[in-house]
């Protein structure tokens, strides 16, 4: 793990989202460069691995891979299906043809309809089969070791991330929330932030704050005047994903 302050350097060197990975993967290589395939052969050359993951990758042709797993988010789907910069999508519908396996996350009572019936459509349109997986919440952790949350205490919610809602639920279910403020995605925070979070936490009657992990790797040893506690939260795939991952897995031996 990479704690406090050093977790704040490394995270402004290598990026957020691979400092979080290196913290909740122990004795796991995170690699991170500006070309993917002379990370992948540094990993292989120096016996870090059995097997590379490469994130976002669905793109990245210049490199071979074994398995495609492609991921939605249940709020948003395909939206409206249109490629970048008309929609979200960075290749076309077509491109899913490549697809090994399809994986919904962030599945929800809320959009569960939506993403049935949007599973139902990849399922007729591709051959990969789809999987769900929502995210589960595994509680509260004070940031830098302090006291357990009090009991009804009231917090205010605060993230730098792509899709802040699914967050705010989340934290819902396991803590008051009074109220909350969105950054930009892979916002750097500074002692400020952290002054005025704290403000608008107090105006809304709330005696802590709380953010999702990938935002705390960058909070490092910022001072705030109020306390400041961390979701733990995972994604937790139906278990039939597992089986499928393990079966590739198994073909891919040689």
């Amino acid at each position: 793990g990479v704690p406090g302050i050093a977790a704040k350097v490394f995270a402004a060197v290598a990026g957020d989202e691979p400092v979080l990975l290196a913290k909740k993967l122990p004795g796991v290589a995170v690699l991170t460069s500006g070309k993917r395939a002379m990370a992948g052969r540094r990993a292989i050359d120096e016996g870090l691995a059995d097997a590379l993951v490469m994130d976002d990758g669905f793109q990245h042709l210049a490199l071979a891979r074994d398995v495609d797993i492609v991921l939605f988010g249940a709020d948003a789907l395909a939206g409206n299906g249109r490629v970048f910069p008309g929609g979200p999508l960075r290749e076309p519908m077509s491109a899913l043809e490549r697809a090994h396996c399809f994986v919904i996350t962030g599945v929800a009572p809320h959009n569960e309809h939506a993403v049935r019936a949007f599973a139902g459509r990849l399922g007729k349109r591709f051959s990969a089969p789809v999987f769900f997986a929502p995210y589960v919440a595994r509680g509260l952790r004070p940031l830098s070791g302090g006291a357990a949350v009090a009991a009804g205490e009231k917090m205010f919610a605060f993230c730098g991330i792509a899709h802040p809602a699914g967050f705010f639920r989340l934290a819902g279910t396991v803590a008051d929330i009074g109220g909350h403020r969105v950054f930009a995605d892979h916002h750097r925070y500074s002692g400020d932030d952290m002054r005025r979070l704290a403000a608008a936490a107090a105006r809304q009657g709330c005696g802590a704050l709380v953010t999702t992990e990938k935002d705390a790797v960058k909070l490092g040893a910022l001072p705030c005047p109020l306390p400041v506690y961390v979701l733990a939260a995972a994604l937790a795939p139906e278990p039939a994903f597992d089986a499928f991952l393990s079966g590739c897995l198994d073909d891919c031996r040689p």
